[in-house]
């Protein structure tokens, strides 16, 4: 890759991919090195070591411009790996296969293998490949990725790029393009056709859609439309714009379909110096039972929520919003939330909720006290077939672990 010296750091001049060109005597030597073997071997700078590995042994052998490593072998602390590689330089080809064992898993991955293959096309500018990888779960194949690429000057193109899971119908493709300049603008385009991603979410999730996105080194921005088409109350439809950078994501005119209704809000994600998300989402007619069979009724709902985590602060929660206009079991249902949370403080500024001979309220902080009331003159609203009456009301405290309170009740 070559750049020219004069190009500063904000220039957008190309870089230029060149095969290397040889001529004369190198193509008329040949040699070999049967076995070679290095062990321990440290990069250090004037403070610390680097990275080291254990031993690295390979065979090599050069044939009149054709470079070929054979049964390498490299085993450091974070793994092993092995590789055969080929490098016709006379050609312009390039062709290799990787196998990685990981000394410790990486988001369930334990062994990786890679092939690939490229070199320039005959009598043309153009490097054409394609490359295939297989990542393992264990002793099985987990998904293999694979994708075919060009490139011409500071274009690169990749064609026919696809995620598949061994054994199902999953597949995620890609199509997309690289300038290979500082800057490094791109677009791409990513297809999600039955994509399983059940078992590595915990819960139902099967994807269908499509993200269209660009960018370059200081942000990317696109949209996407996607669809998790399962059973039961994760059954989602969501369309949203975004754009971000390497600190954040904002998520934008978020509008899907969710519990049977309607959702529309705004998010924004950020990982600078920990976790941060706020957003808001307004939800419109969203059948309770879908999530809650023994609970029907419809809600309508506006909330807002903060959540932050940095490494020397607990995770603080703050939530609020107002039930609108909503019912259960065909009561009429509203209500309110402002509440707080940081590790085993709760505060409380306002809780209500109120329906047909229904009342419930609660405010205050929890470590000096949290006062609470509720009052149903019909349980039937509450929970069909239970007739009667309740009133309670009461406080309760934490303090060093310790709770403390007071609850008075009475039913008919």
């Amino acid at each position: 890759l070559d750049s020219p010296a004069e190009a500063g750091p904000e220039s957008t001049v190309p870089f230029v991919f060149r095969w290397p060109q040889l001529s004369g005597w190198p193509l008329q030597v040949s040699a070999d090195i049967a076995a070679l073997q290095i062990d321990r071997l440290a990069i250090r700078n004037s403070e610390q070591t680097l990275w080291q590995c254990e031993s690295l042994r390979s065979g090599a052998r050069w044939n009149e411009g054709t470079l070929t490593i054979s049964d390498l072998e490299l085993v450091a602390t974070e793994g092993t790996l092995a590789a055969q590689l080929s490098a016709d330089l006379l050609n312009s080809r390039l062709a290799g296969e990787l196998g990685l064992a990981l000394a410790e898993s990486i988001a369930g991955v334990e062994r990786a293998a890679l092939k690939f293959d490229f070199g320039a096309a005959s009598d043309s500018p153009v490097t054409v490949g394609r490359f295939e990888s297989l990542l393992y779960d264990a002793q099985k194949g987990w998904f293999d990725v694979s994708a075919g690429f060009e490139l011409l000057g500071e274009n690169l193109q990749v064609t026919k790029g696809e995620l598949r899971f061994p054994g199902h119908p999953d597949l995620l493709s890609l199509q997309g393009s690289l300038q290979l300049r500082s800057d490094l603008p791109w677009q791409a385009t990513v297809r999600f056709e039955q994509l399983d991603l059940s078992s590595l979410a915990g819960v139902p999730l099967l994807l269908f859609g499509q993200a269209n996105a660009e960018g370059d080194v200081d942000g990317y921005r696109g949209a996407a439309d996607l669809e998790n088409r399962v059973d039961g109350w994760l059954k989602t439809r969501l369309a949203t714009s975004f754009a971000g950078d390497l600190e954040q994501i904002a998520l934008t005119s978020l509008a899907g379909e969710l519990l049977g209704g309607q959702v529309d809000g705004d998010l924004t994600i950020g990982w600078l110096d920990g976790f941060s998300l706020h957003g808001t989402t307004y939800g419109r007619n969203l059948e309770l039972a879908v999530l809650l069979p023994e609970w029907p009724g419809r809600i309508n709902v506006d909330l807002r929520t903060e959540l932050l985590q940095t490494a020397a602060d607990p995770l603080v929660m703050h939530f609020s919003g107002e039930l609108l206009e909503s019912t259960l079991h065909g009561k009429d249902l509203a209500g309110g939330v402002d509440m707080r949370l940081q590790g085993e403080e709760v505060d409380i500024s306002r809780l209500d909720l109120h329906g047909e001979g229904i009342d419930l309220s609660a405010a205050g902080r929890l470590s000096q006290r949290l006062d609470f009331s509720a009052s149903a003159s019909r349980l039937s609203g509450l929970v069909p077939g239970l007739d009667g009456r309740m009133n309670a009301k009461g406080w309760v405290r934490q303090v060093d672990g310790q709770f403390a309170g007071h609850l008075a009740l009475q039913g008919r």
